[in-house]
């Protein structure tokens, strides 16, 4: 299976959306692909553990397993974490019969991962970390992994050793989130150590951490100007163009048009709903090679054909065969799961705009489908018709970082 998509790079370094548990399922991997296509994408971690390899793996964890070169469909690996080896092998040898390499995750900081001693506990001591990836690499194989981690468990001072745990084995590639454990997601990713991983390990070294828009993209590349690559993952939610854009013009910020911001929007929730309604229709109709990818990011005619093919998805797969004309967006079947799930995008997607929060905040408090549809019409007549700037606005980022909102504006001054 080919882990990028034909689109090209920015600034030398390939995009990839970040895996963030809970957020980028299948279909939001599908929807990342329509607006901008990262060269490639990673699954949210697969918790591996002695009971579950005898039980069948979900057909949405990764079903771009079966799409090589699909239209609209990028290449995934799937990540897994495990904290015994012998459990993570067992599964990584099966889709290891389909995918180049898979990722370990050696990063999450939840404290219930922790707890069960995967995740970023295995940073504490080195000398597990060693023990655990080189038995992983030993069974496996040279360059059939690959591995996600942090600068460290507590403290900075901590990478060096780490490193020098990498060196020797034969890894995929390595991506490194700027922060420790500690950190959660909250003050500044070091990208210094990031670059000192891309200097000195023998294999790709990918970036993570506080890339944004065009300008925060550009200094995390002049610090860590040896990395292959960078993932995106908050930054691709506030803006879903952000792929296309470093690859294309690295603007610091893009107009889209109100038709656009509409139906990508409203593609979000259709999606979520035909993946957990409609599964088997959903993937009938990704084979038939339904979507592609649509980079024309400031054209009105992007909006009518995103437009048009939320039309055709609703009515081929929700309303099973009744006319366009008989079953408007108003009449989509849309349940509360996948309403919650596009409220959390627009959660993302409102700090993008040069909006007041009072205006966004309606879509938030909307019930139901027939609440939220008026909601965002209303929001939409309140924006310009076609130049509604997206771009980064720090003053959000509290939001999003896990510390309040004094805390983060100490971050950003510090």
């Amino acid at each position: 299976m080919s882990t990028t998509t034909q689109v090209g790079h920015a600034q030398g370094v390939w995009l990839g959306l970040a895996p963030m548990e809970g957020v980028t399922d299948f279909a939001t991997r599908l929807w990342a692909a329509q607006n901008g296509a990262p060269d490639f994408t990673t699954t949210p971690f697969l918790r591996v553990t002695k009971d579950y390899p005898s039980r069948r793996i979900s057909a949405n964890f990764l079903p771009e397993i079966d799409l090589p070169n699909y239209p609209g469909v990028v290449g995934c690996i799937p990540q897994l974490m495990a904290s015994e080896i012998d459990d993570l092998i067992l599964i990584a040898k099966y889709f290891l019969e389909r995918v180049p390499f898979v990722d370990i995750n050696c990063g999450c900081p939840s404290p219930t991962v922790v707890g069960h001693g995967a995740g970023s506990s295995l940073l504490q001591t080195p000398e597990r970390f060693r023990r655990y990836l080189e038995s992983i690499v030993a069974e496996l194989g040279p360059q059939r992994v690959s591995v996600k981690m942090r600068v460290g468990f507590s403290r900075d001072e901590e990478f060096s050793r780490l490193l020098d745990v990498l060196k020797p084995l034969s890894l995929a590639r390595v991506t490194i989130h700027g922060r420790t454990r500690a950190d959660r997601y909250t003050g500044q990713a070091r990208w210094s150590f990031i670059e000192q991983a891309a200097r000195v390990l023998n294999c790709p070294v990918v970036g993570s951490g506080d890339v944004l828009d065009a300008e925060t993209f550009k200094a995390r590349i002049a610090q860590a100007p040896h990395v292959s690559g960078v993932i995106i993952g908050r930054g691709a939610l506030r803006n879903p163009w952000i792929f296309s854009n470093l690859r294309d013009d690295c603007k610091p910020k893009i107009q889209v048009s109100r038709r656009l911001l509409k139906e990508t929007l409203l593609q979000f929730i259709l999606l979520q709903e035909l993946q957990s309604q409609c599964w088997d229709q959903f993937i009938e109709q990704t084979h038939k090679g339904i979507f592609v990818f649509d980079f024309d990011k400031q054209s009105e005619s992007s909006g009518e054909r995103k437009e048009e093919l939320n039309r055709r998805l609703a009515v081929d797969v929700l309303a099973k065969g009744e006319s366009t004309a008989g079953f408007d967006v108003s009449r989509w079947p849309i349940s509360r799961i996948s309403l919650a799930r596009g409220k959390m995008l627009w959660n993302y997607l409102r700090s993008g705009l040069n909006a007041s929060p009072e205006l966004t905040v309606a879509l938030l408090r909307a019930g139901d489908w027939t609440s939220f549809l008026p909601a965002l019409e209303r929001l939409l007549r309140a924006l310009p018709d076609n130049d509604v700037e997206i771009g980064y606005h720090p003053q959000w980022d509290w939001v999003y970082s896990g510390a309040g909102q004094g805390a983060s504006e100490e971050n950003k001054s510090g």
